[in-house]
């Protein structure tokens, strides 16, 4: 009786590093990521390029003034992600963001604590989004349409507050703005 042996097979090199990733970077899941982070390199080379002038337009700083004066931006981001997610969408939030800044505009004056008209302005917010939230659940209104009667809404009782722009010139709401977190620098 004879016994065979399978050959051993040899064993094949691994391809070289920039080749594992080059082919990670253009696979499709990747596209959308890549996209933007090229499209934010680009931006910060030309800004140094046409800004620079041997400053330093490019500086921790820099981005330390754009996510904070951008801030709520992100917040807002965040949020409206997880509802696009769900497959959802709403209309509303700018709307609703215009009608808590000038209810907070005009609490402010009256002489309301600001903890207070913090609270009023987040029951607003919340309150509008549970009014979209009954449509679509309980009476089984599309997102799109419940969000922009919402929208609609938060507009006509901005209007009705103020037409006019209101400032804010509460001392507590000045030091609640100014207060940051210092991200790369000194």
């Amino acid at each position: 009786m004879t016994t065979q042996t399978a050959p051993t097979p040899t064993p094949t090199a691994a391809p070289p590093r920039w080749r594992q990733l080059a082919r990670r970077a253009t696979d499709r899941r990747y596209m959308p990521v890549a996209g933007s982070v090229l499209t934010l390199v680009l931006m910060l080379v030309v800004g140094e390029m046409r800004y620079g002038g041997g400053s330093g337009f490019v500086t921790p700083r820099l981005l330390s003034n754009l996510l904070v004066d951008n801030s709520y931006l992100l917040v807002l981001a965040i949020g409206m992600t997880f509802v696009i997610i769900t497959g959802g969408i709403d209309l509303s939030v700018g709307a609703v963001v215009a009608l808590t800044g000038l209810v907070i505009a005009t609490l402010l004056p009256m002489g309301l604590p600001l903890p207070v008209v913090l609270l009023v302005a987040v029951l607003i917010g919340s309150v509008m989004g549970l009014l979209i939230g009954v449509m679509v659940q309980h009476f089984q209104i599309q997102p799109f349409i419940a969000s922009l009667g919402v929208m609609f809404l938060a507009r006509g009782l901005a209007n009705a507050v103020s037409v006019n722009s209101l400032a804010i010139t509460d001392e507590g709401f000045a030091a609640l703005a100014a207060w940051n977190i210092s991200f790369g620098e000194k």
